[in-house]
């Protein structure tokens, strides 16, 4: 090989070479503007509560606020109740600072005073408010008592930028600006710390970040998420320090994008037609149990418990006892008593006094309520599906119930002996009455609800003539 052959291939490699690194180079910057999505969830496997906060776009204020919780599968989260309406910052969502890592990824940053409440995962660790501590003795996560001189400092040049400290117990007061938490009575009457750009602490990147109470709901914020007091009353006797809780605001698209990758649970598509569920069991149980009425509500501190109401009587069942109780009047707001148990009944929302101790702010959960009139109802087994809304209703040796077409259709059949397929976990009814046939297929395999984002033991696949169902159930007994 002479010299000058031996030059041109050496200078053809430094092209190519060249031509090679500029691909990877144009590879690499078309990523720069994209989401870079992590193989594995940020949220810790010890957190088992979650609030999630969901808006249309980084530039609403507006916001859906959804509780979950799991026990076991980090997978196997459970919606705890309806959605409640929420408020972000007035100017949107920008990327905070808090469990996620992301190194690339759309949207603008937060920064301090930009009026955007902050996007990601973060932890709660502290409630804040007004009252003594000692009427917060139920809380389960430590308490901060919000009295004249604690301030949130948001003075970027100041070594207590975002914290909350008690004035006369800094060592220097370095800071001209901050949060005097005292003067807003309304807003920071009770909330949650929320730790965005926490340990450690980025100068300019945000500060002061709460879960807190609003006026009304056209009211706005700096950066702060905002509800209603009743609402966030039940939150923060409902968080758990041993639970670990974790807050997640994203934007829809986003959590759509991330919902995989992140092990989110499905939360309810809100532009798809309303699931008929609610409407479909009014229908249905009042027909077979008179004019009963069965509620399930949440309380403050966390309690729950559900009420069957029958005529003159009201039929508590509460954790750890059941009681009946008589009808005390009739005007509207009535009211139950029996002994040391007193129940105001006000439709959805309701107040309950054992003994000394009074639930208030009771809030039915429809969804929830559903389940329990069918358990209540002698019913073994429930299952529901959508698009077009049906639910099945089993009881044992009696009888079966399906209503499709969004309630508009009703087939009952007589429940016959199922067949138990043990190595495909698969149980099966067969059935029919004088003019169809039904299939029900119920296997012992996870199932989550696409409307709501519920979970369930069970996927259910039902072949009414022909036609085919798909769905999730339970076992109610």
């Amino acid at each position: 090989m002479n010299h000058q052959t031996k030059s041109n291939k050496i200078q053809l490699g430094r092209y190519a070479s060249i031509l090679v690194g500029f691909f990877l180079l144009t590879i690499l910057i078309s990523f720069c503007g994209q989401d870079q999505i992590s193989s594995e969830s940020y949220i810790p496997l010890s957190t088992q509560q979650m609030i999630v906060v969901i808006t249309e776009s980084f530039e609403s204020s507006p916001a859906s606020l959804y509780r979950y919780q799991r026990a076991g599968d980090p997978a196997d989260w459970e919606i705890y109740e309806d959605p409640i309406p929420a408020i972000v910052g007035k100017n949107g969502l920008g990327w905070g600072i808090g469990l996620h890592t992301m190194e690339k990824r759309s949207g603008p940053d937060k920064r301090e005073g930009d009026g955007k409440s902050p996007a990601g995962i973060f932890s709660l660790t502290t409630v804040f408010g007004f009252a003594p501590p000692g009427e917060m003795a139920a809380l389960k996560l430590p308490y901060q008592h919000i009295i004249e001189l604690v301030e949130c400092v948001d003075d970027t040049s100041s070594v207590y930028y975002n914290s909350i400290i008690q004035r006369n117990q800094a060592e220097q007061i370095d800071w001209q600006s901050s949060e005097r938490m005292w003067r807003a009575r309304l807003w920071y009457d009770l909330g949650v710390v929320v730790d965005h750009n926490r340990n450690p602490t980025e100068k300019n990147a945000g500060s002061c970040i709460f879960l807190h109470n609003w006026a009304n709901p056209q009211d706005s914020t700096s950066g702060c998420t905002a509800m209603s007091p009743s609402d966030m009353k039940d939150i923060v006797y409902w968080l758990d320090e041993s639970k670990h809780p974790v807050l997640l605001q994203l934007s829809r698209p986003l959590y759509i994008k991330f919902q995989e990758s992140w092990k989110l649970p499905v939360i309810p598509d809100e532009n798809k037609p309303p699931n008929k569920d609610v409407y479909e069991s009014s229908r249905i149980h009042p027909v077979e149990n008179g004019d009963a009425k069965t509620y399930v509500f949440n309380c403050q501190r966390a309690y729950v418990f559900t009420v069957k109401i029958e005529k003159e009587t009201a039929w508590l069942f509460l954790p750890d006892t059941t009681v009946a109780l008589a009808k005390q009047n009739k005007e509207p707001g009535d009211i139950y008593q029996t002994g040391r148990y007193t129940f105001w009944h006000r439709g959805d929302n309701s107040k309950l006094a054992v003994g000394n101790r009074n639930y208030e702010n009771c809030r039915n959960s429809p969804s929830k309520a559903i389940w329990e009139a069918a358990r209540l109802n002698g019913v073994d087994f429930r299952a529901v599906g959508n698009e077009p809304g049906w639910f099945l209703e089993l009881k044992e040796g009696e009888k079966l119930l399906l209503i499709t077409n969004y309630g508009r259709d009703s087939y009952q059949f007589t429940t016959p002996p199922p067949q138990i397929d043990k190595k495909s976990a698969q149980t099966v009814y067969q059935t029919v009455n004088n003019e169809n046939t039904l299939t029900l297929i119920i296997e012992d395999q996870p199932c989550t609800d696409n409307m709501n984002g519920l979970r369930f033991e069970s996927s259910v696949t039902v072949v009414l003539n022909g036609q085919k169902y798909v769905g999730c159930g339970r076992a109610l007994h």
